[in-house]
């Protein structure tokens, strides 16, 4: 049933990026658009199984860990991201149900992703009207990262609109929220500190970009030698943790976060070549090139696997900046529009084909 959905917000986007024509139903569409997205998230947890976890999923684990966050779930991860865990054990004690805990987590997904898409395009592209641009926000819901983290990830998924939410009040210039949602995101999934470089320097304070240029090549090195390699297992004998790791790593292919990497880089260049990074625009160029060189910098000290779930990251934050971007500095609107929607369609192709 999932996929003739998916073929349904496919022929909502499409209609929405040819007929533009600016109109007052901004608040009808945003309702839309709630409507699509719950189903969404109704008709994929209603393929929730409770018994799956040996072959498995992340959302199979989180089921049964919610139940029992003592028996399941180590000191370590409930420490590093108890905001999760609460969150998570809450809910479940509150409604006795993982299905409905795994709904309410899709419905703060949607809001955060919903909030981020429009103060991106008010804070960084005020010239833009809301009904050229509603194409972004249904195409987001078919965007591949969006997919996966929704069938797998949704942890991750979280944590990454969370972080995009922080990013927006930087651009904001409301620093401390920014900080706050940032924490936020860090105590759901620990991996977002990879993006901390990128809070600091897209913030007006000159120090803290110099300061934020060391951090993209400290940070992965120093997950590396905690993370990754023989030095803290020695430390602390947890060798048998280490073996279970090590089979996790074998999992992906090792040249697929290569593949990323030289999209990214393509992606750059492009936005370089087009030359159109005025004044005003310096900001999305940096945004883009310093998202780039972190992908970059971890990509060749960590291994294949949390790399590839790094660039889903990536990914989630460029998706609604290089839109808007193209939307703006293209002349042949629709045409652009297409290529963007099935450019970013592909993965989720080889998805529903797996």
């Amino acid at each position: 049933m999932e996929i003739y959905y998916f073929f349904f917000i496919y022929l909502a986007t499409f209609l929405s990026l040819v007929f533009t024509k600016k109109s007052t139903y901004d608040v009808a569409f945003y309702i839309l658009w709630w409507l699509i997205a719950l189903t969404l998230s109704l008709i994929l947890r209603s393929y929730i199984n409770y018994d799956r976890y040996e072959d498995a999923t992340d959302i199979d684990f989180y089921l049964t860990a919610f139940a029992d966050l003592e028996a399941n779930v180590g000191l370590a991860s409930k420490t590093k991201e108890f905001i999760w865990w609460s969150i998570g054990g809450y809910l479940y004690d509150i409604t006795g149900s993982g299905k409905v805990v795994i709904f309410i987590i899709d419905v703060l997904i949607f809001f955060f992703f919903f909030r981020s898409f429009l103060n991106i395009r008010k804070t960084l592209f005020p010239s833009l009207n809301n009904s050229s641009t509603r194409f972004l926000l249904l195409g987001f819901l078919l965007f591949f990262a969006f997919t996966s983290g929704m069938t797998d990830h949704i942890r991750q998924l979280l944590a990454s609109a969370i972080l995009l939410y922080s990013i927006t009040k930087v651009l904001d210039k409301k620093f401390i929220r920014a900080i706050l949602f940032f924490l936020i995101a860090l105590f759901i999934h620990s991996s977002t500190i990879l993006f901390f470089p990128l809070l600091l320097f897209m913030s007006d304070i000159r120090k803290y970009k110099f300061f934020a240029v060391i951090l993209i090549a400290i940070i992965p090195i120093t997950l590396n030698l905690f993370l990754y390699t023989d030095f803290i297992y020695s430390i602390l004998n947890i060798n048998q943790y280490k073996d279970k790791f090590a089979l996790s790593m074998g999992f992906v292919g090792e040249t697929i976060a290569y593949y990323y990497l030289l999209i990214f880089c393509v992606l750059a260049l492009t936005l370089i070549m087009m030359n159109k990074f005025s004044a005003q625009n310096k900001l999305i160029f940096q945004y883009v090139i310093i998202l780039f060189l972190i992908y970059a910098a971890c990509v060749f000290v960590i291994p294949s696997e949390p790399a590839e779930r790094l660039a889903k990251y990536v990914c989630i934050l460029l998706f609604p900046v290089v839109g808007y971007f193209f939307e703006v500095y293209f002349s042949n609107k629709i045409l652009i529009r297409i290529i963007y929607l099935h450019f970013s369609l592909l993965p989720l192709i080889h998805y529903t084909m797996v």
